[in-house]
């Protein structure tokens, strides 16, 4: 049976021998992690990215290859036999980014070091992705020395507008798929909503540039009596700060539900908000940017700076009927299901590795 070295984030074990084996082994080498074979692993529940991507492309790998489970913090080299396959998840050297975290592949990473032992090998690069150099530019070196395969996790977006990736004149055709999510984890929440003009926004994420909290602040400047609640570190002025953190709990969202009306992003190079598709699960209404990652139809859309059109969009959901909201509703479920499959990503992954 062919073997598939499978390399991407693995949660650290809760179970207090597993979490001391797998520190031991991953500082001297001297023997493998307790999940090398795929077990032993504290996989949470719900299970979120990035783990929740992991399992589940490991078990559909596991249907048909012998699957050895790396993580991507390891150095050590896989030891890649002939016709063996390396399907990995890169990092960049962290310690040497520059000011606009533009750097190269770490020397030391797994993936790289591989890479120099075995140049030979099949290798497959899967990766969140979006545009900007800063974001992907480190990966130029493995493309051009190496890998020619590429598996963008990431919304249609980004593989529409290949044309003006970075990486366009040497990878022409990566396979994009979309992140996935069980709708059972996240259980509509959402049954009704404030009467028109007196509807309120949510947001969920955090305060880094790239998903340009500076527009949400300038929506609540400009739209009259805006109110819009939030849950992220940092501040986003003009809105009511709930929690630095929370877990998304039924619970908990369906007290955030009752009191929110619709979901808000404005992300300008996300490469698939997965806070989008856990708020659909949740009945909430959608409302972002393409470059947040979702061009569904059942998504209404904002603009990264157009700060006008975005508070026409606001007043345009102040005004819904409320059948014109719960049909928004529906066709997002719809678009989870049918789009966020992860069985369909799998299967589409797998595919691809056989070409």
């Amino acid at each position: 049976m062919q073997t598939v070295h499978f390399v991407y984030a693995i949660p650290e074990s809760t179970h207090p021998i597993y979490y001391r084996w797998d520190k031991l082994a991953k500082k001297y080498n001297f023997l493998p992690p307790s999940y090398r074979n795929g077990k032993n692993i504290s996989w949470a529940t719900p299970n979120a990215a990035p783990f929740s991507i992991t399992y589940q492309i490991m078990t559909a790998l596991k249907k048909e290859y012998k699957v050895k489970l790396y993580d991507w913090r390891e150095q050590k080299v896989c030891d890649m036999k002939e016709n063996d396959i390396l399907l990995f998840h890169p990092t960049p050297d962290f310690a040497n980014l520059d000011s606009n975290q533009i750097g190269e592949i770490g020397n030391n990473s797994i993936g790289w070091k591989t890479l120099e032992k075995y140049p030979n090998c099949k290798s497959i690069v899967i990766s969140p992705y979006a545009h900007p150099p800063n974001e992907t530019g480190w990966l130029n070196k493995i493309f051009e020395k190496y890998t020619k395969k590429l598996i963008i996790i990431c919304g249609k977006y980004w593989k529409d507008t290949w044309q003006e990736s970075y990486y366009n004149s040497i990878i022409t055709n990566p396979l994009q798929v979309n992140m996935g999510v069980l709708p059972e984890d996240y259980p509509i929440q959402k049954k009704t909503f404030n009467p028109k003009g007196k509807r309120k926004f949510l947001y969920i994420g955090n305060t880094q540039p790239w998903k340009n909290t500076a527009q949400l602040e300038l929506i609540a400047k400009e739209y009259p009596h805006f109110e819009g609640g939030y849950i992220s570190g940092g501040n986003i002025n003009g809105w009511t700060k709930i929690a630095d953190f929370a877990y998304l709990t039924p619970d908990f969202m369906a007290k955030i539900c009752k009191k929110y009306d619709f979901f808000l992003s404005v992300s300008i190079f996300d490469a698939q908000a997965t806070t989008v598709m856990e708020q659909m699960c949740f009945g909430m209404p959608v409302a972002c940017t393409p470059e947040s990652g979702y061009t569904h139809h059942s998504v209404i859309p904002l603009h990264t700076t157009d700060t006008a059109l975005n508070c026409q969009q606001i007043e345009k959901m102040q005004q819904m009927d409320e059948q014109e909201i719960e049909k928004i509703v529906e066709d997002n479920l719809r678009e989870v299901h049918q789009s966020h499959n992860w069985d369909k990503i799998c299967l589409d992954i797998m595919d691809f590795i056989k070409t």
